[in-house]
């Protein structure tokens, strides 16, 4: 398993590229700078890792914008994608709802004694619902304790040590469902990416991906900053914040929650806008945006959502208003 002095002695190098102007914009002429004066700016010895594929889409469309001349891209992947890119495939990895089934199967498989410390009412022979509903849950915890590189054994180590701990028995049956549910996979010749990440910390293997550039990714997970520790490679790590603001930022440009908590955010009360219903909400910002709606183009303009409820409201006005919109949460 990767140690932490490993991950401590990589070769990482941060750079802060202020907030003052769009991120991509930022990192495309970043980008641009280390090809101006080739013929053909190939960048593709590059693997640029963002947040999400729509941001990809536009740092391509940035950087073909501002170069005239032949254009090699960089490889532009996702941060949910980075993982696989760290470890060698071996298999076809299961969708998101053949492991589930899987994690189903492996609930009709474990003995009744065992299930009823994890289920103490059962599962219902025909209750398909509730079935799937807990391998969705069980599917969902793993996936969570792969993202902080941890496994079920890890957990349970971890949790008897507190004095407190009593759940030492239904953490013993989760593990025991884990492995009914990877031998689930196994008998269709599928592999679970989660098992596959953990088994490549093990073994330590050493990929050398050329250079990566984490790409304003404030909550990478544990697990890919592990496997990035295996590379050798360079790594560059893109943040979109002045320098100023250095030690509010761990090495690969995840924010440290401690160094936030007290900051001030001074906001002029001219820009607040209190409203009590989220219809009154939505009118008013669309309100807002007709304002600038001369100044920004609609994929210009970004809404943060505090509270999700409010989206419909949102959608309904939009629509009635034809202002097209995407809900970036899918």
């Amino acid at each position: 398993m990767v140690s932490i002095a490993t991950i401590l002695a990589m070769s990482l190098t941060r750079t802060f590229l202020g907030w003052d102007r769009p991120f991509l914009d930022l990192l495309a002429e970043r980008l641009i700078d280390r090809v101006q004066d080739n013929p053909v700016a190939d960048l593709s010895a590059i693997t640029v890792v963002l947040p999400t594929s729509r941001s990809g889409r536009r740092l391509s469309e940035i950087l073909a914008q501002k170069l005239e001349r032949a254009l090699l891209l960089p490889r532009i992947i996702t941060v949910g994608e980075l993982p696989e890119v760290l470890y060698p495939a071996v298999g076809r990895i299961a969708t998101e709802l053949e492991s589930e089934l899987a994690w189903a199967r492996a609930l009709k498989r474990i003995g009744p004694d065992e299930l009823s410390l994890l289920l103490p009412s059962g599962l219902e022979e025909n209750d398909l619902s509730t079935l799937l509903g807990w391998a969705r849950e069980l599917h969902a915890l793993y996936k969570e304790l792969s993202a902080a590189a941890l496994s079920f054994e890890e957990l349970l180590e971890r949790g008897e040590t507190l004095a407190l701990f009593d759940d030492s028995e239904r953490w013993e049956v989760v593990a025991t469902l884990r492995d009914l549910y990877l031998e689930e996979l196994d008998s269709h010749t599928l592999v679970c990416k989660h098992q596959q990440r953990m088994l490549a910390l093990e073994e330590e293997a050493q990929p050398d991906l050329g250079e990566i550039i984490l790409a304003s990714l404030p909550d990478l997970n544990e697990i890919s900053t592990r496997l990035l520790a295996l590379n050798s490679g360079q790594i560059g790590v893109m943040i979109h914040a002045p320098e100023d603001l250095a030690e509010s930022f761990d090495r690969f440009g995840r924010i440290i929650t401690s160094k936030w908590l007290t900051r001030q955010i001074r906001l002029d009360d001219k820009v607040l806008s209190v409203e009590y219903s989220y219809p009154d909400e939505s009118d008013r910002l669309c309100e807002r945006l007709s304002r600038v709606a001369e100044a920004y183009a609609v994929d210009e303009i970004t809404i943060g959502i505090g509270d999700k409820a409010i989206v419909p409201y949102l959608a309904e006005r939009f629509i009635e208003k034809g202002v097209p919109f995407r809900h970036a949460a899918g």
